[in-house]
């Protein structure tokens, strides 16, 4: 290794340069390269390397690290004057890694590193940097004399290379004068020791490497050492490794594009991303901070893992279908899976979860379910789409794509979400509530992992209300694993390592460039590339093919626009004027310009129009507008909002007008106008109304806000719905009226459908509305919806008032009812004479195609209510079950022609009920749910109070779980307090003995036999119990339970004679529904024949109850059937059937769900002491 290099391998090295220094090039005849040359230039980069891997070896060998107060310092333990090439040689590990060792090992190599001072640093580094020199040389020493100052002529006349300071006090003064004239003349020697390295081929960054260890260019490398030499061996180390890790950059000078920051990796997240990896998140941060680079680059980790990933992105200009931008991330995913094994996972999943008439709900916005559906959807007809059930079905559909693993969605740029898209992203952070009713197969009833990721700017947070209020909700839901992500600008560490791998500097070298840089900048990504450019365009920061990236002093005084949008200015500005054009038309649809509208906007403004394309496919060449896909997207919002703000108020009124008029025209010419309904309404709402003046084109562009309504109605988003009919009225005078009158009537009636159904009600601008159609509607057919919800409307404050309204309505329509005359007596001969009508020959067919009847029916309710509800009166008022039984039936029939299907629960167990509730305030899932809940929403809490809370209050009571409060209420409201509260109002009748029903069933199962026989005694006091209704009926059956163990108690014959009576009556009751009845009916027989001390009788009883009610699935009723059996049996001193009876029982309750029973049977304490 000492060899003299050659004149040969000087022309090596010459040809090594000329690869070197076209990076990105493939070397052909033009370089003048061989084959054979090409494979010495490969040979001599390797032996830079491996040279770099021996000084590695031998620093790790020189040094020893030490922590220090928490901080690593790296202390000498070899004498410097024993750093010599004569000392060393290379030695081979068994793995064949090459290291250098020093030859001699006895105590005098060794230094103490407790005494380590910088007399021995850097006399060590000077040493090691005479090595590498050597080393790197191929043995050429240097001339000493020449160049290296720090140098002492010995007696001899020998130099010899000073290494401590020591050897200056030694020196003569005289010496020391010849030291300062020396270095004097060395100052202007070109043969400086970096020319003479790179003269002999040596890459630069090695050169300046050695130059560094010896203390920098003019130096001594002892009392003079140059700004950029090594202060410690912790950047020497740093410099290696960079240098194994990446040669191309740090050794062989393979220079990349500094606007093209290096972040194929990410830097300075690791925090950020592991916090992602874990929890569910919301992501801040400001403009270019890097909060969508975050998401993106987690997306790897999580596919790697297994997860699937969704994402999308909002506009700052919303024109997309209502909840198309989120739909956007299912269509892409399940596009991608087509065809693959994925896609029959998914499908079988679909199949499942969802009934066809779903799928073909939710192919509105998903169109890709097309192919994943059994057959052919058919087209949506009669299908109530409400917003809960779209959430719902959306939830669903997510729940089926977590059958191939966890999903992921992210959003990004949340701050500018429409509020209909917001709502659903809070519904879907409900999507890992597993759906425990409704499916057979187990691997569904698993809760799914979902992560949904959220990005912001938390500057533009508050220009959002909505999005406020979701941020307030999510963070004060205790059912979601919440975590918020602030992502900042990068440190200085982290920005010192970007800059140094993109200028392929090392550290140390970029340290004071990467504070500068994080001063001007605060370390924003955006702003660091700008200033970065600054700094090029200013020659400020030069590129040389010698020496690489250098850097004048001034770089402090070079100054970063206030915004970032001003450097693209300057970029776009340099744009052919026909381009910038194109472009400026493209900012005008936001940061996503689909194909097909570039296609539709042709001819524009007539032969003078400008080609869209070109401009877009220039901005891609200037990487300012990516190509993906059938779209073209801007590489970032701000290269959009800048390109925006390049067009004068003047221009882009008089631009908006002729693209309006032109994708209008040629969309509507290929059938596809409402495909961009949407976008051509945003257009047009974002003119100044009172530059539009003709009045053609007024009236053009409020019918195009009507379509737009009334497709974001069927959505349903209610609050864009407001905000397109009150653009299309703003285009339109109340004389149209006149002339336009189905337009103007369309407007306001979307209008007030929209304004009452949504969440935030502004109550005075809806009566304006109603009072507008009620005053200009030319018959009672115009008026009709209006009407529903004007007397909706008024229930909120006047039930009675709605009610009168109501009357006056079916008076209108031919139908009407006088209140005073309305008595029981009254109802059952209307009811009479409307049931023999009906059973005339296709009276029915002919009632049901009546307008006028139809209405009616609705003013009431839906005609599928109004059935249902004939029926149950042709019982409960005349005791004709039997018609009762066939209208019920039909109502069922019509329901499962207008409604989705409901699957059937395999049981009456308790968890499909609280389930149950919960999805039908969340979702919509059940009519009377949904009802309740827009009832909650204007105000009638009442309903909700007095109906659903004593439900869910003993199902949590039988869940074993504690007292909650029952969404939307607030507080927690006891059965007690709510009976209370009943006994006071006379206006919930009807939900006072429902709540009587429940009360009695729940103190009768826990066995808290005092308060059964209060509210029996209730019961007896205020209900009539000869109407026949279900709860009537089931009140009965409790009441009868409850007087037989009274009288087995108090011996009064009058309770089981009462207690007969109901069971002959539920005996009646078998011969219409064996199913729901007979258990019931054996049951309470059973306890009747104890109670009058028939044994074998009731034996019989019981047994045939038992096998009744696990044959009909009636679960709660078959565990309370064992447990009485078992009381029977224990009373009769059979303690070996009794306790079998209260294992039975058991078991029936564990299968019901009411864990919060089962320890209250008897044995309970003895299984607890025998587990």
């Amino acid at each position: 290794s000492r060899n003299a290099v050659s004149a040969n391998n000087n022309n090596q090295f010459d040809d090594y340069y000329s690869v070197l220094f076209a990076p990105g090039q493939q070397p052909n005849v033009s370089h003048g390269l061989t084959s054979r040359s090409m494979e010495e230039v490969a040979e001599t980069k390797r032996y830079f390397e491996r040279c770099v891997e021996l000084l590695q070896s031998l620093v790790l060998k020189m040094i020893v690290t030490n922590v220090k107060d928490g901080l690593a310092e790296m202390n000498v333990v070899v004498d410097p004057a024993f750093i010599t090439i004569e000392n060393l040689e290379v030695h081979y590990s068994v793995d064949c890694k090459e290291t250098l060792h020093f030859i001699r090992s006895d105590v005098d190599v060794h230094h103490d590193s407790s005494s380590c001072d910088l007399n021995t640093k850097y006399g060590a580094m000077k040493a090691l940097g005479m090595v590498a020199y050597e080393l790197l040389m191929r043995g050429g020493g240097p001339p000493i004399q020449s160049f290296l100052p720090s140098t002492l002529i010995t007696s001899e006349g020998t130099p010899r290379l000073l290494l401590s300071l020591d050897d200056y006090d030694n020196k003569v003064e005289g010496d020391r004068e010849q030291a300062k004239r020396q270095r004097a003349s060395d100052a202007n020697n070109q043969s400086r020791i970096s020319a003479v390295m790179m003269k002999a081929g040596v890459p630069y960054p090695l050169c300046r490497f050695v130059v560094d260890l010896l203390g920098g260019e003019c130096s001594d490398g002892l009392l003079f050492r140059s700004d950029n030499s090594f202060e410690s061996f912790l950047d020497v180390v740093e410099d290696m490794k960079q240098m194994r890790e990446d040669p191309e950059a740090f050794i062989h000078l393979s220079v990349k594009d500094p606007l093209k920051m290096p972040l194929d990796e990410m830097y300075g997240r690791i925090t950020e991303q592991k916090m992602l990896l874990e929890v569910a998140s919301r992501v801040s941060g400001s403009s270019g901070c890097g909060k969508s680079r975050l998401v993106m680059e987690t997306k790897k980790s999580l596919e790697n893992l297994g997860w699937l990933f969704l994402s999308c992105k909002f506009d700052r200009i919303v024109h997309s279908e209502p909840l198309s931008v989120i739909a956007s991330a299912f269509e892409e995913l399940l596009t991608r899976c087509l065809g693959s094994s994925r896609q029959g996972q998914i499908s079988a999943a679909i199949k499942t979860l969802m009934q066809l008439n779903d799928v073909t709900i939710l192919a509105k916005h998903v169109p890709c379910l097309h192919n994943y559906s059994e057959g052919p959807l058919q087209p949506m007809t009669n299908f109530e789409v409400n917003k809960e059930l779209i959430h719902y079905l959306f939830t669903q559909l997510i729940k089926a794509l977590s059958v191939l693993g966890p999903v992921a969605l992210f959003v990004d740029d949340l701050h500018w979400a429409d509020p209909a898209s917001l709502d659903l992203f809070v519904t879907l952070t409900k999507a890992s509530t597993p759906d425990l009713a409704g499916t057979s197969d187990s691997s569904y009833h698993q809760k799914p992992k979902v992560l949904l990721i959220g990005s912001y700017r938390d500057a533009e947070v508050n220009d959002n209300v909505e999005l406020v209020r979701m941020l307030e909700h999510l963070g004060k839901s205790s059912t979601n694993n919440l975590t918020s992500i602030a992502v900042r600008g990068f440190d200085c560490d982290t920005l010192n390592k970007i800059v140094s791998k993109s200028l392929c500097l090392p550290l140390r070298r970029t340290k004071l460039l990467a504070e500068t840089v994080l001063l001007k900048t605060g370390g924003i990504p955006i702003h660091i590339i700008e200033f970065i450019w600054r700094l090029i365009d200013e020659r400020i920061l030069c590129f040389s093919f010698t020496t690489g990236w250098k850097w004048e002093q001034e770089i402090e005084n070079c100054t970063i626009s206030e915004s970032v949008a001003e450097m693209f200015s300057l970029k776009l500005e340099a744009l052919p004027k026909e381009h910038l054009l194109g472009l400026k038309i493209c900012s005008l649809f936001g940061v996503r310009m689909e194909q097909p509208i570039i296609k539709w906007l042709e001819g524009y403004d007539g032969e003078t129009s400008v080609d869209i394309t070109s401009g877009v496919e220039a901005a891609v060449e200037l990487g300012l507008v990516e190509k993906v896909g059938d779209s073209y997207k801007f590489a970032h919002d701000i290269i959009s909002q800048a390109t925006f703000d390049l067009i004068s108020a003047d221009e882009r009124s008089d631009l908006l007008h002729k693209l309006v008029s032109a994708l209008i025209k040629n969309a509507t010419a290929t059938d596809a106008i409402d495909r961009v309904i949407f976008v051509v309404v945003d257009l047009i709402n974002r003119m100044k109304i009172d530059d539009v003046t003709d009045s053609e084109t007024r009236i053009l562009y409020a019918t195009m806000n009507d379509k737009a309504g009334l497709k974001a109605l069927s959505v349903p988003d209610f609050t864009s719905a407001i905000k397109y009919t009150k653009s299309g009225l703003a285009f339109l005078h109340f004389s149209h009226w006149e002339s336009h009158h189905n337009l103007m009537l369309s407007l306001c009636e979307t209008s007030i459908i929209a304004l009452y159904s949504n969440a935030d009600i502004n109550e005075e601008l809806l009566r304006e509305r109603i009072k507008t159609v009620f005053r200009y509607a030319a018959n009672i057919d115009e008026e009709f919806k209006t009407r529903l919800i004007w007397i909706k409307l008024l229930s909120v404050k006047s039930l009675q008032h709605a009610i009168d309204e109501s009357h006056k309505l079916l008076e209108r329509l031919g139908e009407a009812i006088s209140p005073s005359e309305i008595s029981r007596p009254y109802a059952c001969a209307e009811l009479l004479r409307v049931k023999h009508s009906l059973e005339k020959k296709h009276k029915l067919a002919t009632i049901m195609t009546e307008p006028s009847k139809i209405k009616a029916i609705q003013c009431h309710q839906k005609s599928l209510y109004a059935i249902a509800a004939f029926g149950v009166h042709l019982i409960a008022l005349l005791g004709d079950i039997d018609n009762g039984c066939k209208w019920a039936r039909m109502a069922l029939t019509l329901m499962s022609k207008s409604f989705r299907n409901t699957q059937a629960m395999p049981s009456a167990t308790i968890d499909p009920l609280l389930h149950g509730y919960q999805m039908g305030f969340k979702y919509g899932q059940i009519v009377i749910a949904m009802t309740l809940l827009k009832s909650a929403r204007h105000g009638q809490i009442l309903v909700v109070e007095f109906y659903f809370v004593p439900f869910h209050n003993i199902v949590r009571r039988l869940k074993g779980k504690k007292e909650q409060a029952l969404s939307p209420l607030d507080t927690f409201k006891s059965n007690d307090e709510l009976l209370d509260a009943m006994m006071m109002n006379d206006k919930v009748q009807v939900d006072f003995e429902n709540l009587l029903m429940l009360e009695i069933t729940i103190s009768f199962i826990f066995r808290d036999m005092d308060k059964a026989q209060q509210i029996s005694t209730l019961i007896l006091e205020n209900v009539d119990l000869e109407v026949l209704v279900y709860n009537m009926i089931m009140i009965q059956f409790y009441v009868g339970l409850t007087a037989c163990y009274s009288a087995r108690q108090s011996q009064e014959e009058g309770r089981i004679t009462s207690a007969q009576k109901i069971c002959d009556k539920l005996k009646s009751m078998v011969t219409h529904s064996r199913w729901n009845w007979e258990n019931k009916f054996l049951l309470l027989q059973a306890e009747c024949h104890y109670t009058r001390g028939e044994i074998s009788k009731a034996v019989d009883s019981y047994e045939a109850s038992i096998k009744s009610a696990e044959e009909h699935k009636f679960v709660n009723e078959h565990a309370i059937a064992c447990e009485l059996a078992g009381y029977f049996y224990k009373e009769q001193g059979d303690e070996a059937k009794a306790n079998a009876a209260f294992e039975q029982a058991r078991a029936a309750y564990i299968k019901w769900g009411a864990m919060g029973k089962t320890n209250l049977l008897p044995g309970f304490e003895t299984r607890v002491q025998q587990n």
